[in-house]
């Protein structure tokens, strides 16, 4: 079984193995690289080790010219990688070598400089690495979203960060291109403090207290400015025809927003998603000579997009698969049709070509619109084009809906998860490639805390606990899950926020 071989410091407990999951004790939260301040920290089944730069515990190895190798735990890139001499010297005894002043070659230089300096104001750098904060992730999450492959965070400060795949600027860092495993500062204005954030497939937006709201990443259609060209949107850029917005939400290639009770879309219209039949890229009025109006939440798909007034739903653009939720509907439709529902909505929230709302008393969800893979989450794998019942009856009130792709997760009072549709990333630990009725999360349990917000993506499935800390599981092809893959029996890891930042 996996142990974890570097020392921890006074005060902070060992890991505490349970079954095939993890549990930490009390003290400890660490699933991520372990970083050093000294070599008292650095104690192993080797024996004492030394904290060499950048930051991370080595061990005696006399196959390394330095004679030290870095340790398991080290950031990826430094990971079992020989410590480098230091600079104009050949190769270094075991006694020779000054711990933290060893220079950082080849190795050190394509992974992530993570010193855990006594100063604690890291900053995020253009190489995508983000200092840690001491020997353990420090909790400061309070909003979490995801995409198909990348997730953001908004931070106690009102800041930003985003991980994961950013060949389409999803992660809004001021430039683009390739993947990014550390979390990165979206490259906000300075005075700008998040208070609410919302990722489509490949793109994000976050709106200050006042309603202020910026857009980044893809920008194919338009779906962050029409006026930016096709190219992505590295820098996150003001969205001011929608400032002050109420509320927010993004799909493939279209976002929505609601400013001055009414709403705007812009992007595609291929399907009438724009809600304007004529509308090149927009934005444009959904609805129109008669738009829609005292809208209290909205939910953007591929090519279709709902919004909740009062206890309604409306939804628009195609309906080729039902996304419109009512029986004799077109084919695709610009105008709002209303949802035939039997309860009052709550909440609602939708995938690609699904949407699935929180009903009545909130201990009920229906869904509507594909539901070939489980989408729908009603046992049969079949299509609706009204609003039917999942396959859950539920003790406890529905707190959260997410959904991206095909997939559809919730999040009761009572902390549990319950996921739908296709098992990309084994993110529902069934072992079946999908689920057509919900099935409980069982790497829920192996949290140190109860959960308080969960965003799933199109492989993976982040989640915030009471405490602020973010765990996330599933696939890491893109470094979804950040920059440590989780060991052998672990199911979750905790990504680093770099809190150290905010207490500086």
């Amino acid at each position: 079984m996996w142990q974890h071989r570097v020392g921890m410091r006074a005060g902070v407990k060992a890991w505490a193995l349970l079954g095939a999951g993890l549990l930490l004790s009390p003290g400890c939260y660490s699933l991520g690289p372990f970083a050093c301040t000294d070599a008292a920290q650095c104690v192993g089944s080797e024996g004492l080790g030394i904290c060499a730069e950048p930051g991370y515990c080595a061990f005696e190895d006399d196959a390394c010219p330095s004679g030290f190798r870095f340790d398991d735990l080290a950031s990826r890139g430094l990971s079992g990688a020989c410590v480098e001499p230091p600079s104009g010297t050949g190769s270094a005894s075991s006694t020779g070598l000054d711990p933290l002043s060893t220079t950082s070659g080849s190795a050190g230089s394509t992974a992530a400089s993570a010193s855990s300096s006594s100063s604690s104001s890291a900053e995020a750098d253009s190489t995508g690495t983000i200092n840690l904060c001491g020997d353990r992730p420090c909790p400061c999450a309070v909003e979490l979203q995801a995409g198909l492959e990348h997730t953001c965070a908004i931070r106690t400060d009102g800041s930003i960060v985003c991980w994961g795949n950013d060949e389409l600027a999803a992660l809004g860092r001021g430039e683009f291109g390739g993947v990014v495993a550390w979390p990165q500062r979206v490259a906000l204005p300075a005075d700008f403090v998040a208070a609410t954030l919302t990722a489509g497939d490949h793109n994000n937006c976050a709106t200050s207290e006042d309603g202020q709201l910026y857009c980044w990443g893809r920008n194919a259609a338009g779906e962050v400015d029409p006026s930016l060209g096709a190219a992505p949107v590295a820098t996150p850029a003001e969205v001011g025809w929608a400032s002050p917005a109420s509320a927010v939400d993004a799909g493939l290639n279209n976002t929505c927003a609601v400013a001055d009770g009414l709403v705007s879309c812009w992007g595609d219209n291929a399907d009438g998603q724009l809600g304007e039949a004529m509308a090149a890229a927009g934005p444009s009025t959904v609805g129109g000579g008669s738009p829609l109006q005292g809208v209290e939440g909205l939910a953007v798909a591929n090519r279709h997009a709902c919004a909740r007034v009062a206890e309604a739903i409306w939804c628009w653009g195609t309906n080729f698969d039902g996304q419109l939720g009512t029986l004799d509907a077109p084919a695709s439709s610009p105008d709002p049709v209303e949802v035939t529902l039997v309860e009052p909505a709550r909440a609602l929230a939708a995938g690609g070509l699904h949407t699935c709302a929180v009903v009545g008393d909130r201990t009920q969800v229906q869904c509507w619109g594909s539901g070939g893979v489980g989408q729908l989450g009603t046992g049969d794998g079949l299509d609706s084009d009204v609003p039917v019942d999942i396959m859950l009856t539920l003790g406890e009130e529905v707190v959260q809906l997410s959904a991206k792709g095909e997939h559809t997760c919730l999040l009761t009072t009572a902390g549990d998860v319950y996921c739908w549709g296709p098992n990309g990333g084994d993110i529902f630990d069934t072992g079946e490639s999908r689920a057509d009725a919900p099935v409980r999360v069982e790497v829920a349990d192996t949290l140190p805390e109860p959960i308080e917000r969960i965003a799933v993506g199109l492989r993976h499935l982040c989640v915030i606990t009471e405490g602020g800390h973010v765990f996330c599981w599933g696939s890491d092809d893109v470094e979804q899950l950040g920059p440590f893959d989780p060991p052998l029996n672990m199911r979750a890891t905790e990504l680093d926020l770099a809190c150290d930042e905010i207490d500086a």
